[in-house]
């Protein structure tokens, strides 16, 4: 439970800075679809296979 609260103020924080749905790792936009599905998400598709759990 905490882990998903702190991954919301997460996609918080990037929404105010104006960088919501914006890879944190290649600088990318994320995949609406992924962003419907969990808007907490912080990588696209492709970076998020690339990443160890």
């Amino acid at each position: 439970m905490e882990l998903e609260i702190g991954a919301c103020e997460a996609a918080l924080g990037r929404l105010d800075r104006g960088c919501f749905g914006v890879c944190e790792q290649c600088g990318e936009f994320i995949e609406t679809n992924r962003l419907v599905a969990s808007p907490s998400e912080s990588l696209c598709l492709s970076c998020r296979l690339k990443s160890p759990v």
